[in-house]
């Protein structure tokens, strides 16, 4: 998958916008912590996707959050799959526009929810093979 860097960085704009409103309304802590993730810069010059150690960690606190969330617990084998072949950089594009692209706030949460610990793993995976 290609991505311009505007297009993705226009993504996140919308993104923020809606985040800060539902936090208005809901003040959820995952909530909190995915606004705090899609303020990192994470979209290069060269329009490729590099996370910083903040954003590094935040992935993986909300992915630890989330695996105790029954939807993401039952749907998990199905992200996997989604998922196979894909990079962690990928996916978070991915759920960037998925978020952007959702018909309702509840949708737009989920795919963070559901996707962010498969981002996590992919990250995982790749330290340990040391990529």
């Amino acid at each position: 998958m290609e991505y311009r860097k505007e297009d993705i960085l226009e993504v996140q704009y919308h993104i923020k916008i809606i985040t800060d409103y539902i936090l208005r309304r809901c003040g959820m802590k995952i909530d909190d912590l995915i606004c705090d993730l899609l303020d990192e810069p994470s979209v290069q010059d060269d329009d490729s996707v590099v996370f910083t150690d903040k954003a590094l960690e935040l992935i993986h606190a909300i992915a630890e959050k989330c695996k105790e969330i029954p939807v993401v617990k039952e749907n998990q084998k199905q992200m996997e799959e989604f998922a196979a072949g894909l990079s962690a950089e990928e996916i978070y594009v991915d759920m960037l526009i998925k978020i952007a692209a959702a018909p309702t706030a509840i949708h737009m949460r989920m795919s963070a929810r559901l996707l962010i610990p498969i981002i996590s793993a992919k990250l995982k995976t790749q330290e340990r093979k040391g990529e």
